[in-house]
């Protein structure tokens, strides 16, 4: 079977948007949603589409308690505890995508990631955003791990793969988000740097006079030093900005390389394969010990090896198009290869909750 090319999926991973007014349709009950979300991702879903439930927006608290009318506030605050209910079994998953072997079953979990992506994201809203992110972020770590398992077949990776797309990584739809979140059109223009000089604006104590009302909205309840950084824990806080940054994922564009590095190329480096494990440190690019200076960056043999195999990919007539993708796929396919070998390629969550610093003493 061929598989086709993902290199235009990677491509447009920052260009992605979902059309205004796509989630049509009215919100399934609160409760029976929410109690389908405590027996876990792939049991909600499953529900979900079976019931014919549509996606509530989720808003933040701070909007709640601040801008939703009151008669609003019940069902918003049941719809923003489905969220929570969800984050949380995310959490939880996060755990066994580690230890699921490359097989059916993982395979099956990452494609209910993905339908839970495209759920949550089918309506416009806050905690609907950060949840499609959570989504995609996790069923990237099982795509990669699938796609680094030459045993497991390509073309059941590859359809995967393709609904890594953030679906609210554009600034038309956070622009849309973070205005209906304040309840006032503080961001005028839909481009990345409005959206930064806006809420940069907004936040300094000289804001100017259309911002000054709404000053509240630009004051975030960030986590501090110690404190978990992961959705399911900050869930209840207020962090707009978050939104404002951007939601583009690293672990996404790693997994796609990775899947088209092996679609392009038919397989890994066989060095790279045979001496996995048994290099040393040094030469992986892991470092033995402190070092102060390094005059010449090293490049892991591993990489090395990847970037040998890329190459004599682009040179062949069989590249076609594929040229156009540039040596990079290589080293990102190396980057996610290694880390899934070395039992390393985690969901940004759990890499924050890993790398957490300690609380000053005294906390």
């Amino acid at each position: 079977m061929k598989v086709p090319c993902l290199w235009p999926c990677l491509l447009g991973l920052c260009a992605a948007v979902l059309p205004a007014g796509r989630a049509g349709g009215a919100a399934g009950p609160a409760e029976p949603m929410r109690a389908a979300a405590e027996q876990g991702v792939e049991y909600f879903i499953t529900t979900a589409h079976a019931s014919g439930w549509v996606a509530p927006v989720m808003p933040s608290q701070w909007h709640i308690e601040r801008v939703s009318p009151v008669a609003t506030r019940p069902a918003r605050q049941a719809a923003r505890d489905l969220g929570g209910t969800l984050g949380r079994r995310l959490a939880e998953l996060a755990a066994k995508l580690q230890t699921l072997p490359p097989a059916e079953e993982l395979r099956r979990t990452t494609a209910a990631l993905c339908d839970l992506a495209e759920w949550c994201a089918a309506t416009e809203g806050y905690g609907n955003a950060l949840l499609t992110q959570r989504c995609l972020d996790l069923a990237a770590v099982g795509v990669a791990r699938l796609a680094a398992d030459e045993k497991f077949p390509l073309d059941k990776i590859s359809p995967l793969a393709a609904r890594l797309r953030p679906p609210f990584a554009g600034p038309a739809v956070r622009q849309r988000i973070l205005n209906a979140e304040a309840g006032a059109e503080l961001f005028a223009v839909a481009e990345q740097a409005d959206l930064e000089r806006t809420w940069a604006a907004g936040a300094r104590a000289d804001a100017p006079a259309a911002l000054r009302a709404h000053q509240d909205f630009f004051h975030d309840e960030r986590p501090g030093r110690g404190e978990p950084m992961g959705l399911a824990a900050t869930w209840g806080r207020k962090w707009h900005e978050r939104l404002v940054d951007g939601l583009d994922l690293r672990t996404a564009m790693l997994a796609v390389s990775l899947v088209e590095f092996r679609r392009a190329v038919g397989k890994f480096p066989a060095p790279v394969m045979a001496a996995r494990g048994a290099e040393p440190a040094a030469a992986r690019g892991v470092p033995g010990g402190l070092q102060l200076v390094a005059s010449v960056r090293v490049v892991p043999a591993g990489q090395r090896a990847f970037q040998e195999a890329w190459a004599g990919y682009l040179q062949t007539a069989a590249a076609g198009r594929g040229a156009a993708a540039g040596p990079r796929v290589a080293d990102a396919a190396w980057m996610a290869f290694d880390a899934v070998a070395q039992g390393e390629f985690l969901d940004q969550d759990t890499r924050s909750e890993k790398f957490v610093p300690a609380a000053p003493a005294g906390r």
